[in-house]
């Protein structure tokens, strides 16, 4: 069926291309360098599993395409789709705007600003109390030279990726991070030339290593599944079969992202550690 299909469509009958992906998806460029040869039984002589065959004529690159984009049934390998902004220049009137801080509520200070301090090298900039029962705490990079922590904490307000910790001293009521109970805070991202020394760095101060350097997301349960907003109780709504394509969609994701490295902080907050050359 498949030889009248190709007589049909003009295309040379001495050899068939099928995709051989491998079982985790990999960027189109690999892909292509994986398409074996398979000769037709009417030359037994030259049929061959392994060597790569890249003598592509006009009349065979819309099957390879095709392959690609579709598995030898026909169906498509997954959904997954990534769109990009039309324009991404500098708004007029918007300079010097930007994310100075993000901030986080927890119930020992002390433990998180050892963890934030150590893991990723961030300063203690500056602590205010408007009270003796409550302290908020400014942790941040000095990547503005600044000579002491007192001339920092004057344009704190103009620096970029600072983190704010909220404390309340005795507070009678517990905290869910997002990593237990969905919310509207999802996680924090990180830059590191070194990913997987900064995760070994994280779990040895407290954190936990939800997914490791280079592992694809797998399940929609647990700390990932909570985080993203993605657990039981807001996926209901969706069969089985969407539920297995969204996880086979977050293979296809950016290599940044599948490279990078999940983890919570001691308080349960979810970190993203991706590589800054990523």
């Amino acid at each position: 069926m498949r030889l009248a299909l190709y007589k049909k469509l003009g295309l040379p009958i001495s050899y068939v291309y099928i995709n051989t992906a491998s079982p985790t998806p990999t960027p189109l460029p690999t892909r292509l360098d994986r398409l074996r040869t398979f000769v037709l039984p009417t030359r037994p002589h030259f049929f061959t599993s392994t060597m790569r065959f890249f003598e592509f004529t006009t009349s065979i690159i819309p099957l390879v395409l095709g392959s690609l984009a579709a598995g030898c049934d026909g169906q498509t390998t997954s959904n997954a789709t990534m769109t990009f902004g039309t324009d991404c220049s500098w708004i007029p009137g918007f300079e010097g705007y930007g994310i100075s801080h993000f901030s986080l509520i927890t119930n020992n200070q002390d433990r998180l600003i050892n963890f934030y301090t150590k893991a990723f090298g961030m300063r203690l900039v500056f602590q205010f109390q408007p009270s003796p029962e409550f302290t908020t705490t400014y942790l941040g990079h000095n990547t503005a030279g600044y000579a002491s922590c007192a001339a920092w904490a004057t344009t704190a307000s103009s620096q970029r990726g600072q983190i704010e910790i909220l404390y309340l001293k005795g507070a009678s009521a517990t905290l869910a991070p997002s990593t237990q109970t969905p919310n509207s805070f999802g996680h924090i991202g990180v830059s590191t030339p070194d990913v997987s020394g900064t995760c070994n760095r994280i779990a040895s101060l407290g954190g936990t290593i939800v997914k490791a350097p280079g592992a694809y997301i797998t399940s929609l349960n647990g700390a990932l599944g909570n985080a993203f907003g993605l657990n039981a109780a807001r996926t209901k709504n969706l069969s089985a079969a969407q539920k297995a394509a969204l996880i086979e969609g977050f293979k296809y994701a950016p290599a940044g992202i599948s490279a990078s490295c999940f983890a919570t902080d001691p308080d349960g907050n979810l970190l993203e550690v991706q590589s800054a050359s990523a």
